[in-house]
């Protein structure tokens, strides 16, 4: 199939990042520092990696017994 050429358009500004007043103020007042050395948050985080790393687990059983063809 051919297709007829395309027309140039409009030039286009690269990319730019703008600055985010916001998040600017937040790390200069350490909110972020105090998220992370929150306690229940470490807590938290440790129980969802704890559940992560069961769900990894079961996921490699499943596999295993799979590419054994078990059935049952």
């Amino acid at each position: 199939m051919h297709r007829p050429a395309r027309q140039p358009g409009p030039p286009v500004d690269a990319a730019r990042l703008q600055p985010d007043n916001q998040a600017a103020q937040h790390i200069e007042n350490r909110l972020v520092g105090a998220w992370l050395d929150d306690p229940e948050l470490a807590a938290e985080l440790a129980e969802e990696r704890e559940r992560l790393q069961r769900l990894q687990a079961d996921e490699e059983l499943l596999l295993a017994l799979q590419l054994h063809q078990f059935t049952g």
